[in-house]
């Protein structure tokens, strides 16, 4: 079993490749901004001529744009090999890419906020269990002070500028970003979670703002 998976929901453009039950191929651009260009030459490199059984896709939230090519690429995709699309919530990709960064001393009471930068300080996030389980829903939180955080690990790439304006200290840095999607898109697949390529929209979370970068 092969799924490809794309993820664009936020500057850096990641593709990868499940094979059988292992991550075999993951390719972050360094470069921020690639999408357009690169996502669908990173997906040409994984799948290196073979067929996917399936295409996952982090559904956002996100940048608005980055979200858009990956659906799009997405759905060319499912259509002409006729295949499913698995669309997974990117908060969600976070989340279980931060359980398994988490430190031995942690404590099951913990509490996890992946965080992605909205512009200024504001980021998306909602908020999880130290096992990964959802406790709310997705939100675009302007963060006004530590409090705001609730003691949570944080984790993505709005955690920066939260530890540096708060001095906020229970952030984890490096996050193994292709091991965890590629652990829900297995579970998306094995419980037959399909999306309809027909119909599928990004989760924006928030209305597009023109002249706006997201």
């Amino acid at each position: 079993m092969r799924i490809l998976l794309l993820d664009a929901s936020t500057a850096i453009c990641r593709c990868g490749l499940v094979e059988g039950e292992e991550l075999a191929v993951w390719h972050e651009l360094t470069e921020p901004m690639q999408h357009a260009s690169m996502l669908t030459v990173l997906a040409q490199q994984a799948l290196q001529g073979h067929r996917a059984d399936a295409v996952a896709i982090t559904l956002g939230p996100g940048s608005y744009t980055g979200l858009r090519i990956a659906a799009s690429v997405a759905k060319g995709y499912a259509f002409g090999a006729q295949v499913p699309i698995l669309a997974i919530p990117t908060l969600d990709v976070l989340a279980r890419a931060m359980v398994m960064a988490l430190p031995g001393q942690n404590s099951p009471e913990d509490l996890l906020m992946p965080v992605m930068d909205a512009r200024r300080m504001e980021v998306y996030t909602a908020t999880y269990s130290a096992q990964g389980e959802r406790l709310t829903p997705d939100t675009a939180l302007v963060v006004h002070s530590a409090d705001d955080l609730q003691g949570a690990w944080i984790g993505g790439d709005g955690s920066p500028k939260l530890a540096q304006a708060f001095g906020y200290g229970r952030v984890l840095g490096s996050l193994p970003m292709g091991a965890a999607f590629a652990q829900l898109a297995l579970r998306y697949m094995r419980e037959q979670k399909f999306a309809d390529a027909t119909y599928l929209e990004p989760h924006y979370l928030k209305a597009f703002t023109p002249g706006l970068k997201a």
